[in-house]
């Protein structure tokens, strides 16, 4: 049987980090329609830069006409990841919610303190708070109990 203070203890970070998953999967989606329709955006910008460099004379270096090309792919890419990465934040929270997995626990607290994610003040502190929360010892034996 699980101790009714150890639950409590851990019921706040883990909400707050589930709060800040779904808050990091919202901004995910967000970045992967912005990154998926901003071809043409880019397609505009390259010709803009095209013009203005062909009326001095000069060339758009390789290079930067494939980074332009590529540069929604890439964005994406990067936002699909980061989206699973809050998948396993959520997944993480509402395990430790359960006083269950908490070397999956300690992971997604890990990931939440990861400052490429949304919110990475929130997430510094919340991951924070989490790992102090899953290192006390009386939780740390309710996760072997349960």
């Amino acid at each position: 049987m699980v101790d009714p203070a150890v639950h409590s203890k851990v019921k706040a970070p883990a909400t707050t980090l589930m709060v800040l998953a779904v808050l990091g999967l919202l901004y995910s989606l967000f970045s992967i329609l912005t990154s998926a329709f901003s071809g043409e955006a880019n397609r505009q910008i390259l010709e803009g830069l095209r013009e203005a460099l062909s009326q001095s004379g000069q060339e758009l270096p390789p290079f930067v006409e494939s980074l332009f090309n590529s540069a929604s792919d890439i964005g994406v890419a990067l936002a699909i990841l980061n989206a699973a990465a809050w998948v396993f934040v959520l997944f993480g929270a509402l395990r430790m919610r359960q006083l269950r997995s908490r070397s999956l626990c300690v992971a997604a607290a890990v990931l939440a303190l990861a400052p490429t994610q949304c919110c990475c003040g929130l997430g510094i502190a919340v991951g924070i708070w989490a790992l102090v929360v899953l290192n006390r010892t009386d939780v740390r034996q309710s996760f072997s109990e349960s």
